[in-house]
Parts: C-alpha cells; structure tokens; sequence
C-alpha cells in the first residue's frame, strides 16, 4: 500500500466518488478485515489505518470494520479453518455496524446538485 499501485488505488476511489456526485449518488466505502487474520494482533490494521486517513482526507466516508470485529475473533468469524469467508455471526455484526453508521454519514456530505 504504497507506491504506484496505492497512488492508483486513491485516483481510483476520487474517481469513483467524484463520479458518484455527478450521478447525484452518495458514495460510502466499508473496509472489510481479513477474517482468518483477525484478532489484537491484525496484520493489515495500519493498511486500515492508510485507507481511512485518505478516506478522510478526501471526505468520503468510510467505516472500518476491523473495530466491529476483532473483539469477536475468538468466536468465529469465518465459515470454517478452509473457508475464510465472513459467517452468520460476522456479516450480522457488519450489517448491524453498517446500518447504524449509514444514516450519520449521509448527513455528513450532502450530494452537491
């Protein structure tokens, strides 16, 4: 997360949601961890860290689920040790994060008309 892919990786985003106003659509970006490595330790948590600061930066608005979720690592959050796609218990905790946040932050930035 730096370099040329990260400098394209942030026009990418400023592009989408600069696009996103023009189509009077109200961009939201929700960084989703890496289950299987989930927990106090997270590798990718200053990556998180780098991507909400520009997010930021840029005022779009941004959820880390990182937060949500490490405190239920223990519990299982991936279908099982093969598959480390989100289970019942870690999509319910981001829809549940996700709805309580979307609201907030659409009336953080108004689309401009």
């Amino acid at each position: 997360y730096d370099g040329a892919p990260w400098e394209a990786m942030k026009q990418k985003l400023l592009s989408v949601n600069r696009m996103c106003r023009e189509q009077g659509t109200k961009f939201r970006l929700v960084i989703f961890p890496f289950l299987h490595n989930a927990g106090p330790d997270y590798r990718f948590r200053p990556v998180h860290e780098q991507i909400v600061a520009f997010c930021r930066e840029a005022e779009i608005p941004v959820l880390d689920l990182d937060p949500v979720l490490t405190p239920h690592a223990d519990e299982g959050l991936t279908v099982n040790p093969f598959d480390a796609h989100p289970n019942e218990l870690a999509h319910r905790l981001a829809a549940e994060a996700i709805y309580e946040w979307l609201p907030a932050a659409a009336e953080r930035l108004p689309v401009e008309e």
